[in-house]
């Protein structure tokens, strides 16, 4: 009797970038160092976008008044609980 090779068919492997590179299983090793985890990375994205929006509320706050600074002061509890509205005031003011 002889022996059947069966061969798997090549699979184009455009489509599947983190499969295609040795050595790269997940996403998170892909686009940064192994050593960071994905918590860490986690906590420096929000601190980034944390940052950009209170900067983005501090101008919006700089030129409002009235109501509308009412409004900003909620959306600044919103994004930054920590953050004291005396602290975020003085800041906008430097500003």
């Amino acid at each position: 009797m002889r022996a059947v090779w069966f061969c798997m068919p090549t699979i184009k492997r455009d489509h599947r970038p983190f499969l295609s590179r040795p050595f790269c299983d997940t996403a998170s090793t892909f686009f940064s160092s192994p050593s960071m985890s994905r918590i860490r990375q986690r906590e420096i994205h929000a601190r980034r976008k944390r940052k950009a929006k209170l900067a983005k509320l501090r101008t919006q706050y700089a030129s409002a008044t009235g109501v509308a600074r009412e409004g900003i002061l909620a959306k600044v509890r919103r994004v930054s609980p920590a953050m004291t509205e005396d602290q975020f005031v003085s800041s906008a003011k430097k500003k």
